[in-house]
């Protein structure tokens, strides 16, 4: 999960209609508050194979990919919970996590579809940080024996260009109306009292987030490996071990099956569709 701030001057917003576009792009300051897992961002997906298409009524497949950075995919598990003609949904991730406010969105999204029809997860190649965290509200949680689950942790990034301004002999005059409207501006490090603060914050949101995925998951109370807080990522069959998930499967076609059987829906009754495509 990742909250993103980026301003260039007290208050203002990243502008992207001057010369100094590309110069900000590299320079810009950064801070990200983030529930995802570091140096997996590139990994692509694995496919689990085919969708099979039946005839009503549905299972709907829900796909959670890449870094979590807005609320569309929140929006369509919450279409899926109301549409009537679903019975059962299948949440299929392949993410790193994402910006904090739109992954606990997305897993309150999951909650409330879980206990309004049967919801199977599908891990493929990475279930990470904010994505696991969504992820976790389903009522069973499948991955595949080589899958990446875990790095349940907050990173904080600032960075700063100060001396790189004070090299190439760039002034810069900042007029603010408080001694923190600046924050994360890119010619200037952090104060000890503002390191503090996003020490706070971070602490906060690994509490929030833990919290969440022990209530979704109550035999991880007191179970927790603290090797996962801390950054680490395990193998899909490890994560079972863990409890972190419910087994191993070897297609997505299985964890489509899993939904079905939970709803009470025998193969070649019922089709399975993508949330996007829901029109009911």
């Amino acid at each position: 999960m990742v909250l993103v701030f980026k301003r260039l001057s007290g208050g203002g917003i990243r502008r992207k209609d001057s010369n100094s576009k590309k110069h900000f792009k590299v320079i810009g300051v950064l801070i990200v508050l983030a529930l995802v897992a570091a140096g997996f961002y590139y990994l692509g997906s694995l496919d689990f194979g085919g969708v099979k298409v039946g005839k009503k009524p549905k299972v709907a497949v829900v796909n959670v990919t890449g870094v979590i950075e807005n609320f569309q995919t929140a929006h369509r598990v919450s279409r899926t919970a109301e549409d009537k003609t679903v019975k059962a949904a299948v949440i299929k991730v392949n993410s790193p996590g994402g910006y904090v406010s739109p992954c606990f969105q997305l897993e309150s999204a999951i909650s409330k579809l879980a206990e309004e029809k049967p919801t199977v997860g599908a891990v493929g190649q990475l279930g990470a940080s904010g994505a696991y965290l969504a992820v976790s509200a389903v009522d069973n949680l499948y991955v595949h024996h080589s899958s990446l689950v875990g790095a349940l942790g907050v990173i904080a990034i600032w960075i700063s260009y100060k001396e790189y301004y004070e090299n190439k002999g760039i002034e810069h005059y900042v007029f603010k109306t408080g001694p923190h409207k600046d924050m994360y501006a890119p010619w200037r490090g952090p104060t000890e009292n503002e390191k503090e603060m996003i020490r706070k914050e971070i602490d906060r949101i690994e509490d929030r987030m833990l919290g969440e995925i022990i209530q979704n998951r109550p035999s991880l109370e007191n179970n927790l490996p603290l090797s996962l807080v801390g950054g680490e990522i395990v193998r899909g069959f490890e994560s079972v071990e863990m409890n972190l998930a419910e087994g191993i499967i070897g297609t997505y076609g299985e964890a489509i099956e899993k939904a079905a059987e939970a709803a009470g829906l025998s193969e070649g009754e019922y089709q399975v569709v993508r949330a996007e495509n829901l029109t009911g």
